[in-house]
């Protein structure tokens, strides 16, 4: 997309510390799902990675999951804290 250049110059431009340590837990959690989501996994198991992110970003962050998801063709498992977002998901297991 002709982003590297910009990418790179804004991302190298900050300092995170080692191994991210100087992130915060939302930056650390979206970093790490990226992370995956670059490696286009068959199977993609998210287990209380989106409480960090608050309920409005999370749905937010929930739903951009379901639609990689469904288009890539990949299986996506999500632990919830509650069953609010449940109706999203073709199956649910309590």
């Amino acid at each position: 997309l002709g982003l590297r250049g910009d990418v790179e110059r804004l991302g190298l431009d900050h300092s995170v510390g080692p191994a991210g340590r100087l992130l915060g837990p939302a930056q650390r959690a979206a970093t790490d799902l990226v992370r995956c989501l670059v490696r286009r996994p068959d199977i993609l198991v998210v287990d209380g990675a989106l409480a960090v992110f608050g309920e409005g970003r999370s749905r937010t962050v929930l739903t951009v999951l379901l639609d990689l998801a469904r288009e890539r063709g990949t299986a996506l498992l999500v632990t919830l804290p509650n069953e609010r977002d449940a109706p999203l998901f073709d199956t649910v297991l309590r």
